[in-house]
């Protein structure tokens, strides 16, 4: 699909498969919606597993190693004169990044939602999308108020990775760290350009797309898996990230 100087393209790889040294004319991220593999670029290692959103530069040199499992990717190649419009902004397209989850792994499963909708207006949906999602990257990207509250930053995330199945309170985070809960809240938002509580929904409905696509069991059971409380809450809550219900999701996924 060629929507806006963007190109998007679904490919399956098979397990076990070795990509040979390559790199790409057009700057692409890539979402990894099934699978898992490791990709090197130069002394920079990456793990790249489901839900995962890696961002290559025009021009770098990156080599591939597959699981033992087949391996879904979704992939937004960018036009020179897109690139060039993101570019005037930011310069998130001009060096590597991974994203593992989060915020920026959401609104890129929802691009991807849109490609397989590919109604009259999932064109219009998917720029405006993409732009988020360069948004939110260059933002997570940001060095803010030195060293010392991105360490703390950092073990904050960590900890959000490790309990957000669990039932825990801001002012748990905080005291954590060793910081007031307003500082924290202050800190993240300008960080991740969301709320704690909205970055462990995103790592909730990250978890429950990887659920949904690769288990059999029933949306109520996933919803209690991945930390919410009732279905009903959890359907609402993956609708309004990923634009499409539980059940719309899973049927893509078997598709």
């Amino acid at each position: 699909m060629d929507v806006a100087g963007l190109h998007l393209t679904e490919t399956v790889y098979p397990p076990l498969l070795k990509i040979a040294p390559h790199s790409h004319e057009l700057a692409n991220f890539c979402l990894v919606l099934r699978g898992a593999y490791d990709e090197t670029s130069g002394k920079d290692e990456r793990y790249c597993e489901k839900s995962a959103l890696i961002l290559h530069p025009q021009g770098e040199v990156h080599w591939d190693q597959h699981s033992d499992v087949e391996v879904k990717i979704f992939c937004v190649e960018f036009g020179k004169d897109r690139a060039e419009l993101v570019r005037s902004y930011t310069p998130i397209l001009d060096t590597p990044h991974h994203f593992s989850s989060g915020p920026v792994s959401v609104i890129a499963s929802r691009i991807y939602n849109e490609f397989r909708r590919n109604d009259s207006l999932s064109p219009l949906a998917i720029e405006g999308l993409i732009l988020d999602v360069c948004v939110a990257a260059s933002r997570g990207m940001r060095n803010i108020d030195g060293s010392t509250s991105s360490r703390w930053l950092a073990q904050v995330e960590g900890l959000l990775h490790a309990r957000f199945r669990e039932s825990f309170s801001h002012s748990e985070s905080a005291a954590e760290v060793s910081v007031h809960p307003v500082h924290l809240a202050r800190m993240f938002r300008q960080k991740y350009n969301c709320t704690v509580g909205d970055y462990v929904r995103d790592l909730r409905v990250n978890e429950a797309c990887s659920l949904l696509a690769r288990s059999r069991k029933s949306i109520g059971e996933i919803a209690g898996d991945v930390g919410f409380s009732d279905q009903s809450h959890f359907s609402r809550t993956f609708r309004d990230r990923m634009g499409s219900t539980p059940g719309d999701y899973r049927r893509t996924c078997f598709s």
